[in-house]
């Protein structure tokens, strides 16, 4: 096992333009050794950042050549999901580097596969959870929310428990409203050229929000009246 990052990218170079030199064996340590240098606190957090970054552009999973097509991963999903567990930001971690993980989970999971994820997931969530107490403009809010919006196109079917956590983020916290319409109704495209069942995505979202606004009390409804505007144009 080496600590150095330098080695390592330089076996992702000569993966990338020389893939038939390497065995899955060799493969299947260096993304184990990448993924130790994720969860190394005494590297910096660009390199953990970068290394990040490795594993969603790995070499040969979109290539798949000669001596990488007998592995079990045909894709970044395969790739990345024995490990998701220590993709799980933890509160020690920086803002960056916990976007930078949650993005590489979103990408551990599969819908309808082998690797379907399970509702637990969203406990993720729980390192972000003083986002409450910052700003809605902060970075820490963009995070949250962003990264819902990932699960959502990338996780439908977990549509309704994720609608019930952006709901307790809002509910109490109106001054939320705003980021989650910004981030979450107009960041997932209406109409998608890969995936047509996103355009369908925020029209669920506002009518499920409908429901709660028109049994609300009127004295309160004050506080959601860009949700309520957002509900009505579309």
């Amino acid at each position: 096992m080496t600590r150095s990052t330098l080695m390592v990218h330089s076996f992702l170079l000569l993966l990338l333009n020389l893939p038939i030199l390497f065995g899955e064996d060799q493969v299947e340590f260096v993304v184990y050794q990448i993924m130790g240098f994720v969860g190394d606190a005494q590297l910096s957090i660009e390199k953990r950042i970068l290394c990040v970054q490795w594993l969603l552009e790995f070499p040969g999973i979109s290539a798949s050549p000669r001596s990488l097509a007998t592995l079990s991963r045909g894709n970044i999903t395969a790739l990345l999901n024995p490990y998701h567990r220590q993709l799980y930001p933890t509160v020690f971690d920086p803002l960056a580097l916990k976007y930078a993980k949650l993005k590489a989970l979103t990408f551990c999971f599969e819908p309808a596969s082998p690797f379907a994820p399970q509702m637990n997931l969203l406990e993720v969530f729980s390192s972000l959870d003083d986002f409450r107490y910052y700003p809605p403009n902060s970075a820490k809010v963009a995070v949250v929310f962003s990264t819902l919006r990932l699960m959502l196109i990338r996780f439908p079917e977990l549509f309704d428990p994720i609608y019930k956590l952006i709901l307790g983020y809002i509910i109490p916290n109106p001054q939320f409203v705003e980021p989650a319409i910004q981030h979450i109704i107009l960041g997932i495209p209406r109409v998608s050229n890969f995936v047509t069942r996103l355009s369908s995505i925020p029209t669920r979202l506002l009518r499920c929000f409908n429901d709660i606004l028109t049994g609300m009390d009127p004295t309160k409804l004050v506080l959601y009246l860009s949700l309520a505007e957002a509900i009505v144009q579309d």
